[in-house]
């Protein structure tokens, strides 16, 4: 592994992996304590403790990505290709929040013909249509 183009890029990788560690372990922890989650459930966002008036998920997602997205561009005035970096990981969460958003909305879509098949097909058990 070379840090000799952006050696300010082997001083951000030791803080991430830092913090990766340390979440980790607060992970461990809950899941000790015998706290019950959705496996893919990512966590809170950090935007949403910074700014308790976000109430929707997609907004924070929103946020925190172009929140990435200008902190890397500033970053670019101290280490180009630092800053450029982190833009481009802001710009790579805007992308993966759209499709989360997408996602979400065709699973709601599948729940709502599903609940319409179900009626539907309750209908036909109970007698109330023959129309099949």
């Amino acid at each position: 592994m070379s840090f000799a183009r952006c050696p300010e890029m082997f001083d951000f990788f030791v803080a991430w992996l830092v913090f990766v560690i340390l979440q980790r372990l607060r992970t461990a922890k809950i899941v000790a304590s015998g706290v019950v989650m959705h496996s893919k459930y990512p966590g809170d966002l950090m935007v949403m403790k910074i700014f308790p008036r976000l109430r929707k998920v997609s907004n924070a997602k929103a946020l925190e990505a172009m929140l990435c997205i200008f902190g890397g561009l500033a970053l670019t005035q101290v280490s180009q290709k630092l800053g450029g970096f982190v833009a481009l990981g802001g710009l790579a969460m805007a992308i993966l929040a759209a499709i989360d958003m997408q996602a979400m909305n065709n699973r709601k879509e599948a729940m709502r013909d599903a609940e319409l098949e179900q009626r539907f097909l309750a209908d036909l058990h109970r007698g109330r249509r023959d129309d099949y």
